[in-house]
């Protein structure tokens, strides 16, 4: 895991991810975060059975199909490149160019005026995660939720 010098959200360094228990196909958002010219969007499965997300950018989201929302999801910002992570593994990364911080405050469940029914078990954000990084967390986040019977 980053240690505390690294895990700070920024710019061009930058995480939000969920561990989300049911599944749903929903255009809501697992977690987020708007205002301004940046903007932090996460969607665990849309209506098109796709993880979406954006971070800190009004582009286009970064999509990668998925046959369910249960599970961890996590986008990454690591300076222009954007990585979704499903379940600790790397499902799609995409070239965007960082805009602005987000203005608003980080939110589970809801982005903006839209909401979701997902029921999440884990929220985090901070600084950029590697493929490593995410792939120890999903482990940690996986092995506490099962000792704990949520999944």
């Amino acid at each position: 895991m980053p240690g505390a010098a690294g895990s700070i959200y920024s710019l061009a360094s930058a995480h939000a991810g969920v561990f989300v228990l049911n599944n749903l196909t929903s255009a809501g958002f697992a977690a987020g975060a708007s205002g301004g010219v940046g903007d932090l969007a996460l969607s665990a499965r849309t209506a098109g059975g796709a993880l979406s997300a954006r971070i800190n950018d009004l582009g286009p989201a970064l999509t990668a199909a998925v046959p369910t929302s249960v599970g961890h999801s996590v986008i990454s910002r690591a300076a222009g490149t954007r990585t979704l992570f499903k379940a600790g593994a790397s499902v799609a990364t995409g070239a965007l160019a960082a805009t602005a911080l987000p203005t608003g405050e980080f939110t589970v469940l809801r982005a903006g005026t839209g909401y979701s029914a997902w029921q999440v078990a884990a929220a985090h954000a901070g600084g950029a995660l590697t493929a490593p990084d995410c792939a120890a967390l999903n482990a940690i986040l996986s092995t506490y939720l099962s000792a704990v019977g949520a999944i």
